[in-house]
């Protein structure tokens, strides 16, 4: 409020100024306009600084709490990894042997997917990586291997992807920059990057942990509705270790 809102108001007085030495008939009816513009306007920054401040209230309000969890994680985890076997031993104990074999059996079978999992993601950086050099270097941008590698990066994480970082990188060649060649550029390579990834993500992943490209899809598609971001990764996980579990025959 105290920069904004000044700022515009005196853009208005120029241009208040210029029309009045054009037009004195339009004066009225541009000072409505820049009367509403204004207030709506007022309204609005106060509404949005409010939010803001709240957001980081509650943000610096939660720090102590987690603090305090982290504490509590640390030292948990400190007392968990000295009495690992007495811990585990206790447990296995109360099990009747038939379940604890199940037990075992998906633990290894998660830790299988799992690292089937993380290759196959590598694979999928990779080659957003090589793809983001090749169409980096065509558009002749500075720094394309620092730039390739945060794409990259950003692209194996849920929700956020490529898009997180070309599209607002596009956005400013266009509008700011006004650098219609790169901006339309980075467009085109976001496009591109996106509809490879989609084709080839269920492929790669069905053929590493073993199912059917869509079934992988569709397991994503439902985890990611159902439990959310986390939904994508497990619930494939589970339809696996089902699987394992009935091929050889502890379910039917």
């Amino acid at each position: 409020m105290n920069n904004i809102e000044p700022a515009v108001y005196d853009l208005f007085y120029k241009g208040d100024t210029i029309i009045q030495n054009l037009d004195p008939e339009l004066v009225d009816s541009v000072r409505e306009i820049v009367l509403s513009f204004t207030q709506n306007l007022g309204s609005a920054l106060t509404n949005l600084s409010t939010k803001i401040v709240m957001s980081v209230s509650s943000v610096v309000s939660s720090v102590p709490g987690f603090l305090v969890f982290v504490l509590f994680l640390i030292i948990s985890s400190y007392f968990l990894a000295i009495d690992y076997s007495k811990i585990t031993g206790f447990m296995t104990r109360q099990i009747p042997n038939n379940a604890l074999e199940i037990i075992y059996q998906i633990k290894e079978c998660i830790a299988t997917t799992v690292f089937k999992f993380l290759k196959a993601y590598v694979v999928l950086i990779s080659l957003t990586f090589i793809e983001m050099l090749i169409g980096l270097r065509i558009l002749g941008v500075e720094n394309i291997g620092l730039i390739a590698t945060i794409t990259a990066i950003v692209d194996v994480l849920p929700i956020l992807g490529t898009g997180s970082v070309l599209v607002p990188w596009a956005l400013f060649e266009l509008i700011i920059r006004r650098d219609l060649m790169l901006g339309v550029g980075i467009i085109l390579l976001y496009v591109l990057i996106t509809v490879i990834r989609n084709i080839v993500e269920p492929k790669l992943v069905g053929k590493e942990i073993g199912l059917e490209p869509i079934l992988v899809l569709a397991c994503m598609y439902l985890g990611l509705k159902v439990i959310g971001i986390m939904g994508m990764f497990i619930l494939p996980l589970i339809l696996i270790v089902l699987i394992d579990l009935n091929k050889t025959g502890k379910i039917k």
